[in-house]
């Protein structure tokens, strides 16, 4: 039964405009509701934003689709009040890309949240763990689960695929049976980052270390605002 309870999630997806936390936006979010293991629901929510969409090639979104978008005060709040509900249990592939986008984006609306209370599953992180040294992205590992994503880089059909990928995972391997953290996510993870920042070294290569913390930058764990009321249906 406990197991069948880590099967009932929220999975999240975004596109951005770009990679940076400061100068990018979200232009699109998706949602899936899984519950007991079985996908109940997708949404894919347009964003209307002024910015330039510099990964336009990758996600495939035009200013003429935006144009028609919802607005990110909305979307945004409502997921934020989503975060709030039990199980307060999210999944999301390569969860710190996505964390650290949502998290500047509530701070930027000036909504309130508390990431630290909130089970995040990262199937990347899992992936790693199991499947060393082979390719992760989404693409890749639901080629080895057998999991069609049928619209790849719409945030809507990732979200699906990577709950799909997850509980695929849960299945497989028994540790993801029982009573799980994000402490446990959290050592896998670093135990692949600490390997990858030496091999970053020995190469010559920069980086920032706090590109590596796990499921989120510290300066994203958390936010302190006045509670705002939801004008939007929670699904």
């Amino acid at each position: 039964m406990r197991g069948m309870d880590n099967l009932t999630f929220l999975s999240v997806d975004t596109e951005t405009s770009g990679l940076s936390l400061k100068d990018d936006r979200i232009l699109q979010y998706g949602f899936a509701m899984f519950v007991r293991g079985v996908c109940a629901e997708v949404s894919t929510y347009d964003i209307k934003q002024e910015v330039v969409n510099n990964a336009v090639d990758v996600n495939c979104i035009t200013d003429d689709r935006i144009a028609n978008g919802h607005s990110p005060y909305d979307v945004a709040l409502l997921l934020n009040m989503v975060l709030r509900k039990p199980p307060r249990r999210i999944v999301c592939y390569n969860a710190s890309f996505d964390l650290n986008f949502i998290g500047a984006e509530f701070q930027r609306l000036g909504f309130g949240y508390d990431f630290s209370k909130v089970t995040i599953v990262d199937p990347l992180v899992i992936h790693r763990r199991f499947h060393p040294f082979q390719k992760a992205r989404l693409k890749d590992a639901c080629l080895r689960y057998n999991i069609q994503n049928i619209s790849e880089h719409d945030a809507g059909s990732d979200a699906r695929a990577a709950g799909e990928l997850y509980v695929a995972m849960h299945g497989r391997y028994g540790q993801l049976r029982n009573v799980y953290s994000n402490d446990m996510l959290r050592g896998w993870h670093n135990t692949w980052s600490v390997g990858f920042q030496e091999w970053c070294t020995r190469k010559g290569i920069q980086f920032d270390p706090a590109d590596f913390e796990w499921p989120y930058r510290k300066e994203y764990e958390c936010w302190e605002s006045p509670e705002v009321k939801l004008s939007l249906p929670l699904w």
